[in-house]
């Protein structure tokens, strides 16, 4: 004798396996971005670590490795502030006033950042905004700075 299975019970058993299936999906969808990610992180390691190796003794070769590593992690500000001091090292201080704002958008908080665009702005002789980045920069509770 054959007993038929009642349609709620297979809606029910199929859902369940639709929800699991996807749920599996995701995890496996995940695991290449989280790879992806400690990958990238050690590319960036492995280049920071070759750039203070020769930033003094090859300072084109070194803005070079700047460059890659922004292309992989635009949004690392210990970069964005390196190559602003590599670049104001060579005495290109507008390009270098680029890098120390891109690094303050993401450390809106980090005064002495804000102190160093005050004092590229004020080399540039654009002395008005000068004073407001110095401005923003005495609020700081270092009082160092």
């Amino acid at each position: 004798m054959h007993m038929k299975t009642p349609i709620k019970f297979t809606k029910f058993v199929f859902i369940i396996f639709t929800i699991i299936c996807l749920f599996s999906f995701r995890i496996t969808e995940a695991k290449p971005a989280a790879l992806n990610k400690q990958a990238n992180t050690s590319q960036v390691n492995t280049l920071l670590n070759e750039f203070y190796n020769i930033k003094t003794k090859n300072p084109k070769q070194a803005e070079t490795i700047l460059q890659k590593i922004l292309s992989i992690d635009p949004k690392n500000r210990n970069v964005q502030l390196e190559m602003g001091y590599l670049l104001l090292s060579q005495k290109r201080e507008a390009e270098s006033l680029i890098y120390f704002q891109k690094a303050s958008a993401l450390d809106p908080n980090d005064f002495q950042t804000i102190m160093q665009i005050a004092y590229s702005l004020n080399s540039l002789g654009r002395n008005k905004e000068a004073y407001y980045e110095f401005k923003k920069a005495t609020k700081s509770p270092d009082k160092k700075i």
